[in-house]
């Protein structure tokens, strides 16, 4: 037996071989882009907002249960 383990001796056994996955997989960036300008403070050291901040709502475009139609029809 061998005192110390590689991670290959155990990748073949938790590999999947049937995804079933229809779509390509997406593929991302190896390392996030830079932002092009500084980001700025919104808040002072006790967590309130500094004056001049925008106040709005986490959830602008946020639909309830109660503001959707009584029925949604079927796209078929």
């Amino acid at each position: 037996m061998a005192s110390s383990f590689s991670a290959n001796q155990y990748d073949s056994a938790f590999r999947s071989q049937r995804l079933q996955n229809w779509c390509e997989a997406k593929h991302f960036k190896e390392r996030p882009t830079a932002r092009a300008t500084l980001t700025s403070f919104v808040a002072d050291n006790k967590g309130h907002l500094l004056p001049g901040v925008k106040k709005g709502s986490a959830w602008p475009d946020f639909k309830g249960t109660w503001d959707l139609p009584t029925r949604i029809p079927s796209m078929c």
